[in-house]
């Protein structure tokens, strides 16, 4: 007996979306909803909130110090150089204390 219900598991760097007989194969950086932040507003947004500059890290990578020494590693996505990835954004809602969600919504509404 198929069972109905929608199931999704990871395989590999992909997931694998079932619902019925009908499957999808998609990206696994698609599970995140809408794009990352622009570079420029993540780096006046961290900057606003106390955190300098701590020099490069490995290759573009670059390194920030919370004011309370936590290290925030920031890359740009390597699809769109022109926002930050989201690894880095993950890492700022981890660093701070609070959700992906919540870290984007206050991003968007920054203004310098």
């Amino acid at each position: 007996m198929v069972s109905r219900k929608s199931e999704s598991k990871v395989v590999g760097p992909k997931y694998v979306l079932q619902d019925g007989d009908r499957i999808t194969i998609t990206p696994r950086a698609m599970r995140v909803e809408g794009p990352t932040p622009l570079l420029r507003q993540f780096v006046r947004f961290i900057e606003s909130k106390g955190f300098q500059s701590d020099g490069n890290g490995k290759g573009d990578h670059e390194r920030y110090k919370s004011p309370d020494g936590k290290l925030l590693v920031l890359n740009v996505d390597k699809r769109d150089p022109k926002h930050v990835d989201i690894a880095s954004v993950k890492s700022l809602a981890k660093i701070s204390g609070r959700s992906y969600g919540e870290i984007t919504t206050e991003i968007a509404r920054f203004d310098a």
